[in-house]
């Protein structure tokens, strides 16, 4: 499985990325709309981890245009504004974000 991470802060980039690959999974890592595009381009993804910034949406709607299969996680800071801000994604996290959460719901996309 690979896993798409999406952010503009490179500690949660390298966080995040060294976890999912201790899990055992491919990563990407994009921190702007034109990494997005070309990673997306040059690879297929199963589940995409993006935050709730003021790109989220925009990557939700063009991600989930090319390819609707994509699971896509949106990180968010505050629960209340998931279905108005991030709609089309698969499953909202409120940060902070504890790693055993993200493992378990990327084995459950795996295995489901």
């Amino acid at each position: 499985m690979k896993v798409l991470l999406i952010d503009e802060r490179p500690g949660t980039l390298e966080f995040f990325g060294e976890s999912i690959f201790n899990f055992g999974y491919k990563t990407g890592i994009a921190t702007c709309k034109d990494d997005i595009i070309n990673m997306l381009s040059t690879g297929q993804y199963e589940v995409i981890l993006t935050n709730g910034g003021s790109r989220g949406l925009d990557v939700v709607q063009h991600i989930k245009s090319k390819d609707p299969s994509v699971y896509v996680i949106c990180m968010t800071e505050s629960p209340k504004n998931q279905s108005e801000s991030y709609t089309g994604a698969d499953l909202y996290l409120q940060r902070p974000l504890m790693v055993s959460r993200l493992r378990q719901v990327i084995n459950d996309k795996l295995y489901h």
